[in-house]
């Protein structure tokens, strides 16, 4: 029957989209999870990376997050080299307005952690540590708002798997960094697994992407 045909076909198409989708969104949380495991044993260690990632989060939102969501529907209507073209403009404009944000987050961690958090049993020595791990969770902005743009090339000609795969090994490897650098440098060893992912991936993402471009 054609109506069976043609479901079968809408199905088919539906779990090879979304099936990476799921899968990733299944295994994204399981990171924030086992760093919390690692920093049980770490008297207010837990806090800190909580109140860490609330400041991460908020440039990460306002630049990176609205500029992928603003452009993929651009990106939707262009095609192979133009894409390209587009995507490297998009990177750009997204290293610009990321980079000054590095930069006072860098010389300015301290005064910042101290003027939002710095309350009731928040004490000095929280805030240094909480500015400590800012900073060098700053430097891992660049590459994660990056990767963020990447992903969203990928999306535009329906490629879901590569961005799944390279988010993959990313993560795998931001654990197993996790499991090494915390016995060794404490909650410090967080961010420096999260920066070494975020590069990770943004070097998987810009190959398969150079390698899309000399396909085309």
């Amino acid at each position: 029957f054609p109506y069976t045909t043609l479901f079968r076909s809408v199905a088919v198409d539906y779990l090879n989209a979304s099936a990476p989708v799921i899968a990733w969104i299944s295994i994204l949380p399981l990171i924030p999870v086992y760093e919390r495991h690692l920093l049980s044993s770490s008297e207010g260690g837990i806090s800190t990376l909580n109140y860490t990632e609330k400041l991460f989060n908020l440039p990460l939102g306002i630049i990176a997050i609205s500029l992928a969501h603003v452009i993929l529907p651009n990106l939707s209507l262009l095609h192979g080299k133009e894409r390209i073209k587009f995507l490297a403009k998009s990177l750009g404009l997204a290293s610009v307005a990321i980079l000054p944000i590095i930069v006072v987050i860098w010389f300015g961690a301290e005064l910042i952690v101290r003027i939002v958090f710095m309350r009731g049993k928040f004490s000095m020595e929280d805030s240094d540590i909480a500015a400590s791990l800012f900073k060098l969770y700053a430097l891992a902005l660049l590459p994660v708002s990056l990767n963020l743009i990447l992903n969203r090339g990928f999306f535009a000609e329906g490629n879901y798997r590569t961005p799944f795969f390279a988010g993959l090994i990313s993560a795998l490897l931001q654990l197993y960094i996790c499991y090494s650098a915390v016995p060794v440098y404490g909650i410090k060893g967080i961010a420096i697994a999260a920066i070494s992912a975020g590069f990770i991936q943004l070097t998987i993402l810009l190959a398969m992407t150079f390698r899309i471009e000399n396909r085309d």
